[in-house]
């Protein structure tokens, strides 16, 4: 027997409740450095391969003008490049790390009422009695005003596991279970309330 409009709203308010206060974030280094090797993986891709080429077609370019090369060996700008590559990954890593370790530990999520919220941050509100797995934006202006947003999961099952809560007006807010005291039990209970609101919105139509 299918539950009743007014029954699937008790339940939601009821989800809700269990939402309320603050979901802490865990103190780990793991995310925040498996980031940072990510991203450093990234620049050093680009930037190595770019500076590689500068130093090709410095060569070649000597070379093709006449210039004199025999003070330059291929084994000392081969040096050269990895050593200048070496501080450069060591650099962007650390720093990278820091910045990632810095965003992590502020990003605890507020439930007050029926708004979630980052830290509290007015410009991240969402409303939790508009969040649904299959909104999709229909009008910015009524979008910005009652805070809808869409709960997308991604990576499920992955020890990096991440949800998304996506915003028509601003980034979407990126939930990852494992940066959570309480992890888990948060993405759970978001996904059974969005369940809950889309049933209440077919029951409008």
């Amino acid at each position: 027997m299918s539950e009743t409009r007014e029954e699937l709203i008790a339940r939601r308010d009821a989800l809700i409740e269990q939402l309320q206060g603050e979901w802490r974030t865990r103190h780990s280094f793991v995310y925040p450095l498996y980031t940072a090797l990510h991203f450093t993986k990234l620049m050093l891709m680009v930037f190595g391969g770019f500076i590689f080429a500068t130093a090709a077609i410095a060569v070649v370019a000597n070379l093709l003008l006449g210039n004199d090369m025999s003070h330059v060996s291929v084994p000392s700008v081969l040096l050269l490049v990895v050593s200048f590559l070496a501080s450069f990954t060591g650099m962007t890593l650390v720093l990278t790390f820091l910045v990632c370790l810095w965003s992590e530990r502020t990003r605890s999520i507020y439930v007050q009422g029926a708004l979630l919220s980052l830290r509290g941050r007015k410009d991240s509100e969402v409303s939790l009695e508009h969040l649904s797995h299959y909104w999709k934006p229909h009008d910015e202006y009524s979008d910005r005003a009652d805070r809808r947003a869409s709960l997308t999961p991604q990576w499920v099952g992955h020890w990096l596991e991440l949800w998304e809560l996506g915003r028509y007006w601003l980034y979407p807010i990126k939930i990852r279970p494992m940066a959570y005291e309480r992890g888990h039990d948060l993405v759970q209970l978001l996904d059974q309330l969005a369940t809950v609101n889309d049933e209440i919105a077919k029951r409008k139509l």
